[in-house]
Parts: C-alpha cells; sequence; structure tokens
C-alpha cells in the first residue's frame, strides 16, 4: 500500500500495482479527532508476492517434489510460476531452484542429471 494523498484533512492509500483496485480514502470527522473512511474497496486484483526466509530450498523442494518427479527437466521460469502462483512466494534467484532441483532429484533418483 502507498499513500497517494495524505492531507490535513483527508487521506487516500491505494495499491502499489498500477491495476490493483485496492483503494481506501477517509477524511477527518467532524469532531476533527479521528479519520472517517468515506470509501473503501479491499479486494486485490493484482497477485500478492511475498520474499519469505521461511521459502528456502529446503522448503521450496518439498512443495515441488510431485512436479520434479513428473518432470524432472521442468524449467526455471516454470518452477517460479508455479511457486508464484501456488504459494505467493518468488524465489530469491535460479540459484535456489537449481539447489532445489538437485535436492529432489538426488533423493528421488540417487542422481542429479542437468
Amino acid at each position: 500500500m502507498q499513500g497517494v494523498k495524505n492531507e490535513k484533512c483527508r487521506v487516500t492509500i491505494e495499491c502499489k500495482v498500477d491495476d490493483c483496485i485496492r483503494r481506501i480514502h477517509a477524511s477527518l470527522a467532524t469532531y476533527k479527532e479521528t479519520y472517517q473512511i468515506k470509501s473503501y474497496e479491499g479486494r486485490h486484483t493484482c497477485i500478492r508476492t511475498m520474499k519469505s526466509s521461511d521459502a528456502n530450498s529446503t522448503w521450496i523442494a518439498k512443495k515441488l517434489t510431485s512436479l520434479l518427479v513428473a518432470d524432472p527437466h521442468i524449467n526455471y521460469p516454470t518452477m517460479r510460476q508455479v511457486l508464484l502462483e501456488k504459494y505467493g512466494i518468488v524465489p530469491s534467484n535460479d540459484m535456489q531452484l537449481s539447489w532445489v532441483k538437485r535436492k529432489v532429484l538426488e533423493k528421488n533418483n540417487g542422481t542429479y542429471i542437468v
């Protein structure tokens, strides 16, 4: 969320993503001690992403095991897309996905083939 207007008597805040409709507008109440919400759209129409230190290669490997066993030659963009759509997580880089692939395939096949 980011502030669009922040004036003495009114405030408007909206989602940072350009096409998202999430927005709140408030203005100073008549007794001038608090703000009163005038309009509120709570739905996000964007895909929110999170970077999490809990989403390390071990955690990601557990989540993608069935996918990697079914298709050991899956590419990194596809893996990244699955993580984003299913878990809202963006992996830090391709090296992390490489480690994920290595862990899963070594565990299931005994060897890792590029």
